[in-house]
């Protein structure tokens, strides 16, 4: 902490928890260019509390006063909790299936390569990996998260109350004149204007192996670079009964501190690991729908505090159900996925989360290639320990994904948000590509 100056312990004030404005202004003092940004080297979700050097807010002292009201790191709390009410601070498990099977075929008395590429990276068919089968994947992915509950984050504002001095509440003491005709300076606050910027980079591998043919092991290790840039703009907001007194006794300048301060952290390392098993109830069937049950296994390997991972392991057992319907042209899969999570979120929430949709398969055997496109309406409902910020999540997806020569894939897909709870990104992009061993 910087060290302060002794002042008036009666006019020592201290800004505490976010209040509404208790009336309109007659003054207020902002700054009029940008700060440049303070590198923060601590946790990211102690960025925030490091405001005005996490100290406080300094005011020159006036000339009928020695007066340096202040806020702290705690009266930010709140906006703490911002980035920590991102819930899935990984991405939900990547489909790591490159798709491809081999079928019997009685006629050529062999087995031959059947291309069953799905274009979601966010949702899964209900095929699995084949026994013995390898396949890897890497995959990039950015989102910049810029509004809380359709709030823009850019645009935030936070109104800090004066402490009551004395106990006597915030009338008292009244300076300037009689009771009724006096400056209650105890009722102007310092109003922040907040721009809080969170973005995140993922690189991520993934692999997926057939134990046998009806039961495969996945892996998903994302490394994420996480960001956090916040800038706000003091502004103080004065009491109408300052028409009572000739001068103002809250102020910015002098030896007090920049109404305008700016920090950003950034840190890198690994996310939450996810393993995941996956079992097919039934043999592989070309005429009806295939289905499958399985398990994630969430390790909380990232730092939560660093916003790059949730605290204890979390549990997810999952349905999937799909088929194939050959429309002549190409082939129409539908899928549909259930799962309900135990510890999904910083609140060791529980969660149930789906995903309706398909997609459509072109596949040119002579060339040994195949393009897939599809959508998915993706939802998130936490069924317990709900914070009232992002309960209900709903999200649709749209990818395509292009196959060579039967064992490599590249693929693309968007999530966009449906509605606006909780702490979401106007869209999240992945980029990958697979090979099969």
């Amino acid at each position: 902490m910087r060290n302060r100056p002794l002042l008036t312990p009666a006019l020592t004030g201290s800004v505490v928890a976010v209040s509404t404005l208790m009336a309109s202004a007659v003054h207020a003092q902002t700054a009029d260019s940008p700060a440049d940004f303070r590198s923060f080297s601590g946790n990211l979700t102690d960025v925030i509390a490091n405001l005005y050097g996490g100290d406080g807010i300094r005011l020159q002292g006036s000339e009928v006063f020695s007066h340096a009201a202040h806020f702290t790191g705690d009266s930010l709390v709140q906006f703490n909790q911002l980035s920590l009410g991102v819930r899935d601070l990984s991405f939900p498990v990547l489909n790591p299936q490159i798709g491809v099977r081999f079928k019997y075929d009685a006629v050529l008395d062999e087995f031959v390569p059947i291309t069953e590429i799905g274009a979601s990276a966010f949702a899964f068919d209900a095929e699995t990996v084949g026994a013995g089968e390898f396949h890897l994947g890497l995959a990039y992915s950015v989102r910049n998260f810029d509004e809380l509950g359709g709030q823009p984050l850019n645009a935030l504002s936070v109104d800090l109350a004066h402490m009551d001095l004395g106990d006597n509440g915030p009338d008292l003491p009244c300076i300037g004149g009689p009771p009724g005709a006096c400056y209650a300076f105890e009722r102007d606050v310092i109003r922040l204007s907040i721009d809080l910027d969170i973005e995140e980079e993922m690189f991520a591998l993934t692999g997926a192996y057939g134990l046998t043919d009806r039961m495969d092991f996945s892996l998903f290790l994302p490394l994420l670079q996480t960001e956090v840039a916040v800038t706000s703009t003091a502004s103080i907001i004065e009491n109408p009964t300052r028409q009572f007194f000739p001068a103002s006794v809250h102020l910015f300048g002098g030896d007090g501190d920049n109404p305008l301060d700016a920090v950003r952290g950034r840190k890198t390392g690994i996310g939450d690991t996810v393993l995941r098993m996956n079992y097919a109830l039934v043999p592989h069937r070309d005429d009806g729908w295939n289905l499958n049950t399985g398990v994630e296994l969430r390790l909380p390997t990232g730092k939560t505090r660093d916003l790059q991972g949730l605290p204890r392991v979390g549990i997810k057992p999952r349905f999937i159900a799909s088929r194939d319907y050959d429309l002549g042209v190409g082939t129409f899969r539908p899928h549909l996925n259930v799962a309900y999570g135990f510890n999904s979120g910083i609140l060791n929430e529980q969660m149930i989360d789906y995903a309706v949709g398909g997609s459509f398969i072109v596949d040119w055997t002579d060339a040994d290639a195949a393009l897939a496109v599809g959508a998915d309406f993706l939802g998130k409902n936490v069924t317990s320990n709900k914070d009232g910020m992002g309960d209900n999540q709903y999200d649709v997806s749209f990818g395509m994904k292009l196959n060579f020569k039967r064992a490599f894939n590249l693929y693309y897909s968007i999530l966009l948000p449906l509605n606006e709870a909780g702490l979401r990104p106007d869209a999240q992009h992945v980029f990958g590509l697979q090979f099969q061993f």
